[in-house]
């Protein structure tokens, strides 16, 4: 037995609350445009990052947390690892759940 490569997403995003994806793509998009921005759901971590960064960008320096306010924050991967509530909090999680798969890094270098 395997796991379903389908999904039904229901989101609170105004513009699109519900999505079908297939193995991570929004249903219906086709070979040639799997790589185009418009074919990730709008749940996937790159389009997430994406609005994170927006969000991040609209908010003063003086107000950004230190964490934040690194010029060395690249990847989403620097993000996560510069958060200390989160890495925390991973640890803890780690310790209830050792067994938990990792992804590797290389899937969170992107920006």
């Amino acid at each position: 037995m395997s796991p379903c490569g389908s999904a039904i997403v229901w989101s609170a995003v105004p513009d699109c609350p519900l999505e079908v994806s297939v193995k991570g793509i929004k249903q219906g998009v086709t070979t040639k445009d799997v790589d185009q921005r418009n074919a990730r759901c709008n749940i996937c971590k790159s389009k997430l990052f994406e609005t994170f960064k927006e969000i991040v960008a609209l908010i003063k320096s003086e107000n950004l947390p230190n964490s934040l306010k690194s010029n060395t924050l690249n990847t989403y991967w620097d993000y996560k690892q510069a958060c200390v509530k989160y890495q925390d909090s991973w640890k803890r999680f780690l310790e209830y759940f050792p067994t938990w798969i990792r992804t590797p890094i290389e899937y969170s270098q992107f920006s």
